[in-house]
């Protein structure tokens, strides 16, 4: 895991694709972009506590890992999401509107994953695992071992109970398959 690598990979998909800029260019897009999306503050602190836990030296996480709590509690309180540093996303991660979000402790996601407002993906006899370039939509709950393929859109208000394969849109309650996107 390479904490540095999936920031860099979050901010890359942050700022889109453009050309060639200065560093100063892109700091200042991040920080419109963070005050536009306010998610990111919990992007960051969350690749921060994979970083403090998981890649800096032992002797330094003794006074990394408080900080990290303290502003997990921050991202917590004041944006209401709950991004464990525990769970496992890979690089691209984006929240676009803050407010709702629960993430489970073994929750396992791969590259390009999208959370909406209100997402809440917990634990029942499993916890869910998605697989690259997953969009979930607000309000929508995922819980219990399911396998989400590549692809996939969940959503709003899905709850989803079931694995799906990639490729695809699902919505409802339960949720099932309402549109079969075609590979690119």
């Amino acid at each position: 895991m390479d904490a540095k690598a999936m920031l860099r990979a979050d901010i890359r998909r942050l700022l889109g694709k453009e050309e060639k800029r200065t560093w100063r260019a892109k700091l200042m897009t991040c920080l419109r972009e963070w005050h536009k999306h306010p998610g990111f503050g919990a992007v960051l602190v969350y690749r921060y506590g994979q970083w403090a836990d998981y890649e800096c030296p032992r002797v330094f996480r003794w006074f990394l890992l408080p900080l990290y709590y303290l502003l997990y509690n921050a991202v917590r309180f004041t944006l209401h999401i709950e991004l464990p540093h525990r769970a496992r996303i890979e690089g691209g991660l984006r929240i676009y509107h803050y407010g709702g979000i629960i993430i489970h402790q073994k929750f396992v996601a791969g590259r390009g994953l999208t959370l909406n407002q209100g997402v809440i993906v917990g634990e029942n006899e499993g916890v869910p695992a998605f697989g690259d370039n997953v969009v979930v939509n607000p309000r929508a709950v995922i819980f219990g071992k399911v396998t989400i393929g590549d692809n996939t859109v969940i959503g709003a208000g899905a709850v989803v109970t079931k694995s799906f394969g990639g490729d695809c849109i699902v919505a409802g309650i339960p949720a099932k398959i309402i549109a079969q996107k075609t590979p690119v």
